[in-house]
């Protein structure tokens, strides 16, 4: 099962994350912070795009809405379903 975790990473406060089931519900939720948080600090020159080490850590949103490097992310991760029988 694949889950989306949004991350919500402010020096000035506690991580926050967000786990969703759906993609398009965790990039609504990242979008809408990184909106909120681009009025209070001013539209940013240019979002950087996913380098090649997000997207293989997972990573499908990252936008980094301060120079100082706060930032919201979106990653998506497989859930296992846990240890089978017998291999405890």
């Amino acid at each position: 099962m694949k889950v989306y975790i949004v991350i919500w990473s402010d020096r000035h406060a506690d991580l926050e994350t967000y786990p969703f089931l759906s993609r398009n519900a965790a990039l609504e939720c990242a979008e809408a912070i990184a909106g909120e948080m681009k009025k209070s600090y001013g539209p940013l020159e240019e979002d950087e795009p996913l380098n090649k080490y997000m997207v293989e850590a997972g990573w499908i949103f990252y936008c980094c809405y301060s120079g100082e490097g706060d930032s919201v992310r979106v990653v998506e991760k497989v859930m296992d379903e846990g240890p089978k029988a017998g291999t405890f």
